[in-house]
């Protein structure tokens, strides 16, 4: 039995309709999270800022998704994520599909002639997407770091760091997280954590963002969720500090990405970069050759008729 649709109202409609001006106006930074686009409607005074007016955006994006209005692909509000464990069916179908990614999704590292060695640590991880994506034009890793990171986290973080000065490169650090005024600063933690470790008390920590310039040069909406938090008695908090904590995605994408991008660019050596994206066309490009040979031989020689013939293809030996 099919699923009972939405009922739309002239208010719902109107309401999808700037939805859609959002997605339209960001095409580029796709997918935006549900907060992204709610942030929007609140900066262009369409919604008021209060967990109701984002539970009716969260609730028209859902159905809009539901009915084929908006792609599944336009929005990321995926809590966790999906590992496919099944394996393969057959043989036959290993084959197949080992064949057609054959020396397929190459990047070269665009950062190994760089002197340092750049992580971005994103305290939001409900961005991973969108962060990733930019990550990668520059082969800069990221890490997730919400709220108070594990040991585990720590000692990976280390090891890394030791390789890195071990060949002679400095780390830094790029942080971007929620604006949370009064609270526990975690890069600060960190700060502190490390500077502990002599071989270590180089790296360099840099918050990006959020910080407190941010939140009022751009006059960023409050977390509606903090909002209501004041109404009920936080207002005394907010009063003592200042402002009330700002989520990551209150700030426009087009900005976000502008800085993530400025802030990468700031640490390495543009013409070295530069030089790398070259090398890796190149290297595309005779991938690319190479694959097609390599196709074309195996198109010439290897029948693939059934799961069993391949299943008993003779051993080296006999065995």
């Amino acid at each position: 039995m099919p699923p009972k649709k939405w009922s739309w109202n002239d208010e719902s409609r109107e309401r999808l309709d700037q939805v859609y001006a959002v997605l339209d106006e960001f095409e580029e930074f796709l997918p935006l999270t549900l907060r992204q686009i709610y942030y929007r409607l609140v900066a262009q005074r369409r919604v008021e800022n209060s967990r109701a007016a984002f539970g009716a955006v969260a609730s028209i994006c859902k159905h809009a998704r539901v009915e084929g209005l908006i792609s599944w692909a336009d929005i990321d509000d995926r809590p966790g994520g999906f590992y496919d464990l099944s394996g393969c069916y057959d043989t036959r179908v290993f084959v197949e599909e080992s064949l057609k990614a054959l020396m397929s999704g190459y990047y070269r590292n665009l950062m190994q002639t760089q002197d340092a060695y750049l992580e971005l640590w994103v305290d939001a991880p409900s961005m991973r997407t969108f962060f990733s994506a930019i990550a990668r034009r520059y082969s800069v890793s990221m890490a997730l770091c919400g709220g108070f990171s594990s040991v585990s986290f720590l000692n990976d973080f280390m090891n890394r760091a030791f390789d890195a000065v071990r060949e002679g490169r400095r780390p830094v650090i790029l942080f971007f997280g929620n604006y949370a005024p009064g609270g526990t600063d975690l890069l600060e933690s960190m700060k502190a954590t490390f500077a502990k470790e002599e071989s270590l008390s180089n790296i360099s920590f840099k918050r990006i963002a959020l910080g407190r310039d941010d939140v009022t040069r751009h006059r960023l909406p409050a977390n509606p969720d903090a909002i209501r938090g004041a109404a009920n008695g936080g207002r005394r908090r907010a009063a003592r500090f200042g402002e009330l904590p700002v989520e990551l995605d209150a700030l426009p994408p087009d900005l976000l990405e502008r800085m993530i991008r400025e802030a990468i660019e700031a640490e390495i050596d543009l013409a070295l970069f530069r030089s790398e994206q070259e090398r890796q066309r190149a290297d595309r490009e005779t991938i690319e050759r190479l694959r097609a040979r390599i196709s074309g031989f195996l198109d010439n020689n290897v029948s693939l008729v059934t799961a069993a013939e391949i299943e008993y293809i003779p051993a080296k030996n006999g065995k």
